[in-house]
């Protein structure tokens, strides 16, 4: 899409706040995000449901960046729902708010396909990705939504500073994330693996000690593998929105 077109239209939103990023290689660290509204998938544990069957305002690009500059915050992550879904203005999001000096993070769901040099070459004239940085997720088995994962042509788009998630709920997820791993493991340098539970549904202990047993793998691939806890269910209620 070009550049000019997308300024003149108006996009689902569903929030935009300032708070601490609660998962992932930036946890912890003061963060505006930007929901967008509308998702392709329907996961079995999902926690924004709010985000593609409840209520949504429309958004020009400038009123989105006129509201991300009000909290004075470098860093960005545009969530949902799905931000990458494919043939849709919200796609363009990202793109735009690293034009106007941010860094920004996607949390993509691991069923569209991730930006492509043609793609960003269209809409801000150079194939440099620069300042935009993937959490890719791999849908494991108890999402009931693995079948839509994207594997290899995702995979080889990473670069350093992007992220996998696999959320698991069982040690079924963890035995299919390892899978994955081993098949995938030449695009994954440089690349954290982030292992997260599925909120009460799998204790981190279990997790940290299955990735123990496979430390060897990691060590000999020279792969990044870290273990997450939602920190915003933890400071807040788990349900609280805007956090």
């Amino acid at each position: 899409m070009k550049r000019e077109k997308f300024l003149d239209e108006k996009i689902p939103m569903v929030e935009i706040f300032n708070s601490i990023s609660g998962e992932g290689i930036t946890s912890g660290f003061l963060t505006t995000f930007v929901r967008v509204y509308g998702c392709n998938l329907r996961c079995s544990y999902c926690d924004t449901k709010y985000s593609y069957d409840g209520e949504y305002i429309l958004m020009t690009p400038s009123d989105i960046l006129k509201e991300v500059n009000k909290f004075n915050c470098r860093r960005i992550i545009v969530t949902g729902g799905e931000p990458l879904e494919e043939d849709k203005l919200k796609r363009y999001i990202p793109i735009y708010l690293t034009q106007n000096g941010y860094e920004v993070r996607i949390e993509t769901n691991g069923s569209v396909k991730l930006y492509n040099e043609e793609e960003i070459l269209e809409f801000t004239g150079s194939k440099e990705r620069k300042n935009l940085f993937y959490t890719l997720d791999i849908k494991c088995p108890s999402s009931n939504m693995d079948k839509f994962n994207i594997f290899e042509e995702n995979f080889k788009r990473l670069i350093l500073g992007d992220e996998i998630k696999f959320v698991v709920g069982n040690v079924k997820d963890l035995d299919y994330s390892m899978q994955v791993v081993e098949k995938y493991k030449e695009y994954f340098k440089g690349v954290t693996l982030n292992f997260s539970s599925v909120f009460s549904k799998v204790e981190p202990s279990q997790i940290v000690d299955y990735l123990k047993a496979k430390n060897k793998f990691f060590m000999e691939n020279n792969l990044d593998v870290r273990v997450n806890i939602q920190l915003h269910k933890i400071i807040w209620d788990k349900d609280k929105r805007g956090v």
